[in-house]
């Protein structure tokens, strides 16, 4: 896994067999302390069984109406991108999670 913290997102490089683990590892640092749900998006249905990952599908058909103003995991093959959608979450929160995340996984 490798990670950049923006001041907007962090972005993820992962593997496929990586993919599962490192979002539910996201998950579990950012639920309950940060926000009650997490959304993922994607463009197609992931090859992976979401129901463990601890996040709720959405796609370009189905946004739910706060899906800006929540934290949201967008997922494209071999990179995740976590998103606040509050202007709040700092460059220093993003890199904290990168590396309680990748601590997490070893």
């Amino acid at each position: 896994m490798r990670f950049k913290a923006t001041n907007e997102n962090l972005l993820i490089h992962v593997s496929p067999e990586e993919t599962p683990a490192c979002i539910r590892r996201v998950v579990s640092r950012l639920v309950p302390q940060h926000t009650r749900k997490i959304y993922l998006f994607t463009e197609s249905r992931p090859l992976f069984p979401i129901e463990n990952t601890g996040v709720t599908l959405v796609d370009a058909n189905n946004l739910p109406s706060n899906f800006l103003r929540s934290f949201r995991i967008i997922f494209h093959p071999g990179e995740l991108i976590v998103v606040s959608g509050r202007t709040n979450f700092t460059r220093a929160q993003w890199r904290n999670l990168a590396q309680s995340v990748e601590a997490y996984a070893v």
